[in-house]
């Protein structure tokens, strides 16, 4: 094989692994991002739930005072009754003593109920919690786990540009300065295979003659199509030969 073809294969090896590693690494921030939203989650409903039980203890407050102006009220309306002078005005100051008395009454049921609704949520308010110190609890495992993960494979991406580095000292610079122009013009992919006389990057078939070529290795040729550099790849007759060789 020519010995520039051969090191542009190599060459496009290292690219698709440090371009696999650089995808791994970009693709983390976005896997901790999901998880830290269940996290965000947790603790949004943990604060509308603060905040509910906050409004319950203002609507309570409220009532008491409702009711202590109500009780004042019956006790005003009780003297009033030494005064009144006719069965009629007698019988409306009773009348207004009784809807007030009502009135205690339901607030004071009112107010039992947000008391009973404040004891609950005690224990609600221990589950939100508990979610919340589960959810830190898997989110920092993960984030170790993933910080750990990437200082490895930025490790290996350190080795595969090594790699490339060593190869592109090799490499003839004009080969190399079209390799990168291929590279940015289609899909980070300048190096593919030729296969029963089709470009495997394009699909697209070529001359028999360029087959025939590319199948010899002996010079670099690219796709007409795509400008892709070629490499042979065993076709379906070659591979069926092989294996009853083998």
């Amino acid at each position: 094989m020519d010995a520039n073809l051969e090191l542009l294969i190599r060459l496009q090896e290292a690219d698709d692994e440090i371009n696999r590693i650089e995808s791994l690494v970009h693709s983390i921030p976005e896997e901790l991002s999901q998880h830290g939203a269940a996290l965000a989650a947790a603790k949004d409903k943990l604060a509308q739930f603060h905040k509910s039980v906050e409004d319950a203890k203002k609507e309570r407050l409220m009532k008491e005072k409702d009711v202590e102006t109500k009780n004042a009220g019956i006790a005003k309306a009780k003297l009033k009754l030494n005064e009144v002078k006719t069965n009629q005005e007698y019988n409306a100051a009773l009348a207004e003593i009784d809807n007030m008395k009502k009135s205690v009454s339901d607030l004071e049921t009112d107010q039992l109920e947000i008391m009973e609704r404040l004891d609950s949520a005690k224990s609600e308010e221990g589950k939100l919690k508990e979610l919340i110190q589960k959810e830190e609890a898997e989110f920092a495992k993960l984030k170790a786990e993933k910080d750990a993960y990437m200082e490895k494979i930025r490790a290996e991406a350190g080795v595969f540009r090594a790699k490339r580095d060593e190869i592109t000292q090799k490499l003839d610079p004009v080969m190399l300065g079209y390799y990168d122009r291929i590279m940015k013009a289609r899909d980070n992919k300048a190096v593919t295979g030729l296969k029963n006389g089709f470009c495997l990057a394009c699909f697209q078939s070529v001359l028999p003659q360029l087959a025939l070529e590319v199948r010899l290795g002996s010079a670099v040729h690219n796709c007409p199509h795509c400008q892709r550099f070629l490499y042979h790849v065993h076709d379906d007759a070659e591979s069926a030969s092989h294996k009853k060789a083998g």
